[in-house]
């Protein structure tokens, strides 16, 4: 009997010894063809962040679409891009509130209105945001032992056709970029039949904390503006009216009660173009410069006015 437990507890050493150096080469292997993985990127950012704290004065939260579609070098005063993929308002708030207490400068918030962040409830990258966030933040989910403990040491495993193609295949287009500033630049091109299908079930959690976000800057005398960004047909078809109504009436509300500006380019067709897209949702790095210069521009107007 002892010598069975010895034997189990040596394949146990083992196996965690070769996930643990799996994990480590397989890093290595995915970021010279994919760019950083979804912790370096994030840690990253949290660095960076905290690296430019003394100059920052604006900050972009929001989803995929902020963190691949606003170049802040190119807006006015300077900013950071703090978006990332998946990133929901329960994600923004805690960022709004880390951001605030490194960021002695800060007086604008630039908030990304995207339809589909209030019908995520993401928690895949709990393991990362814990070590940023407080307690509170891991209150509003369950206890999962496999997100916490388990999927944090098995990422790699997940990535394994990848790595099989990353090293036989030939590869034309650059690795995604994340710059200075937050932005993450990525290379593949749009087609224009590309489409999604969402879930389109409105967390009431995710509205709470869009308005604790808006209502945080109030309460803190931050600049607030929401924006609305670019969706092509192949995104906008999964919202009928009745959703669309509902987030009209939160960006009433948004600005009648919290004095928020809103500054809509949902349906815009000037930037609409497929050639100014990586994908069916994202802004590539043409699309993210020229949408991002018309937002400073009205930025600008709007507070001129």
């Amino acid at each position: 009997m002892k010598k069975y437990i010895i034997n189990i507890v040596i394949i146990v050493i083992y196996s965690v010894l070769f996930i643990g150096l799996y994990n480590i080469l397989s890093t290595k292997i995915l970021s010279v063809y994919y760019g950083l993985t979804t912790k370096q990127q994030i840690d990253k950012q949290f660095a960076d962040l905290t690296s430019q704290r003394d100059s920052i004065e604006c900050i972009y939260l929001g989803s995929s679409k902020f963190y691949h579609g606003i170049n802040p070098n190119l807006l006015t005063p300077c900013g950071y891009n703090f978006g990332h993929d998946n990133d929901s308002y329960n994600q923004m708030y805690y960022k709004l509130q880390y951001v605030r207490n490194c960021c002695p400068r800060l007086r604008r918030v630039v908030i990304c209105f995207d339809y589909v962040s209030f019908c995520v409830f993401s928690e895949t990258r709990n393991y990362i945001y814990h070590n940023y966030f407080p307690d509170e933040y891991s209150q509003d989910y369950s206890k999962n032992f496999y997100n916490n403990y388990v999927y944090p040491y098995l990422i790699g495993t997940k990535n394994l056709p990848k790595i099989i193609v990353s090293i036989f295949n030939e590869h034309s287009i650059p690795p995604p970029c994340l710059t200075k500033k937050g932005q993450y630049i990525t290379y593949e091109e749009a087609h224009k039949d590309d489409y999604v299908k969402y879930c389109t079930d409105i967390y009431d959690l995710q509205i709470s904390y869009f308005n604790k976000i808006v209502k945080y800057c109030q309460d803190h005398h931050l600049e607030c503006i929401l924006v609305g960004m670019p969706n092509r047909d192949g995104e906008y078809w999964n919202y009928d009216k009745d959703f669309i109504e509902k987030m009209n009436s939160i960006i009433y509300n948004a600005q009648k009660d919290y004095s928020c500006v809103y500054l809509n380019y949902i349906r815009d067709k000037e930037l609409l173009d497929v050639n100014l897209f990586s994908d069916v949702s994202h802004l590539n790095q043409y699309g993210a410069d020229l949408f991002s210069r018309k937002l400073n521009i009205d930025i600008k107007k709007f507070n001129d006015y």
